[in-house]
């Protein structure tokens, strides 16, 4: 049977925050599906999720009527969106009905069809590439390097990639520390003259403050991936602010960690701040 009448979407073309997204399906009654349909929406949802955040620098989810889930290209001049209109439990598997505009780098038509999870994050992954692709070409003499920044800084963190990195989160003791250092990211970016008429410094901070709302449901490699993403852009903002930002405001945000986990030991605290500092630095500065 088609599954899509217990989904309410309001406004056409609403915008709504990433917070909302987390929340839009927690409402619905996971016993109104067959318990492998229910088992497998949940595991989509939660990839859906830590995708969003990890490419939050160029895509967001807005609110369509009719449209189980829709996201689209953060750049408004564009209609570029990845749709999944319903999905069906007819098989063992999910068969999702899913249209993506664009759908190769030769034609920006939107493609339709019924696939299962396996060709929806074949199709997701190819659309958030396109888009990547595309927002490396300019015809001015000004280019965007936040994704070179963003390689650059993932390469000089000091990774210890164990059996755990691509499939567990890091302890909770680090997710406070990460997640403290973030809200300090989005309140010393608010504090720039122009952050009200800079959009830019806007999405900065509102990715921020989102990645720190969802660090318990991310893998290692997907924090670490998220993190340099956000420093990437951050530094195309500014080589003084990116200072800063990995420097004093670590600081600062060191002082309000130490506060609330002290009561854990020196050897978590030290162990927290230590990883933290590595993450927030950049060495080709010293």
């Amino acid at each position: 049977m088609l599954i899509g009448a217990f989904f309410n979407v309001y406004k056409i073309g609403c915008r709504f925050s990433f917070r909302n997204f987390l929340f839009l399906f927690e409402k619905m009654n996971p016993k109104h599906l067959p318990l492998n349909a229910a088992i497998e929406w949940q595991d989509t949802l939660n990839w859906l999720r830590n995708e969003i955040v990890n490419n939050a620098d160029i895509i967001e989810p807005i609110e369509i009527n009719d449209i189980l889930l829709a996201i689209r290209d953060k750049e408004k001049t564009t209609d570029f969106s990845f749709l999944i209109r319903k999905f069906s439990s007819t098989s063992p598997k999910l068969i999702y009905n899913v249209s993506v505009r664009p759908y190769s780098s030769g034609s920006l038509t939107t493609h339709t069809g019924d696939m299962p999870i396996e060709g929806l994050s074949t199709y997701f992954n190819n659309w958030i590439n396109l888009i990547r692709k595309f927002n490396l070409v300019s015809f001015s003499e000004t280019k965007d390097f936040s994704e070179h920044y963003a390689q650059e800084i993932f390469s000089d963190f000091e990774i210890i990639e164990d059996e755990t990195f691509d499939t567990q989160p890091y302890s909770d003791d680090v997710q406070e520390v990460l997640h403290e250092y973030l809200l300090a990211i989005s309140e010393r970016i608010q504090q720039e003259p122009d952050y009200g008429s800079n959009m830019e410094l806007q999405e900065i901070s509102n990715v921020s403050e989102a990645f720190a709302e969802n660090i318990p449901n991310m893998t290692k490699r997907q924090i670490l991936n998220a993190v340099a993403k956000l420093l990437g852009k951050i530094k195309t903002k500014g080589v003084k602010l990116f200072k800063e930002i990995t420097n004093e405001v670590w600081k600062n945000a060191k002082s309000k960690i130490a506060g609330f986990i002290a009561d854990k030991g020196p050897a978590l605290i030290g162990q927290a701040l230590d990883w933290l500092h590595s993450i927030s630095r950049n060495p080709r500065q010293h």
